[in-house]
């Protein structure tokens, strides 16, 4: 079980009896540690990725504009030559 307070509390200690006559040992985890975390560096990487890709995406946008203008005016000098 995680550390959560409301574990910890008088009230769920009649619980945790039941659970110990019956043969079940609650265990707590150790505090939390990062290090011990190997999902950790994952989603670092997976975010980091959406980051670059939302970048790309902006650039892309930004580029895409620019394109439509130049040849929004290159047609439009072809048109009135």
């Amino acid at each position: 079980m995680d550390n959560v307070a409301y574990y910890k509390r008088k009230k769920s200690e009649k619980t945790r009896n039941i659970l110990a006559k019956n043969g079940i040992n609650l265990k707590f985890q150790p505090s939390y540690s990062p290090n011990l975390n190997p999902i950790k560096p994952s989603w670092r990487h997976t975010k980091d990725d959406i980051r670059n890709a939302a970048n790309l995406t902006k650039k892309i946008k930004f580029l895409s504009i620019k394109l439509l203008r130049f040849l929004i005016k290159s047609t439009s000098k072809i048109a009135f030559e």
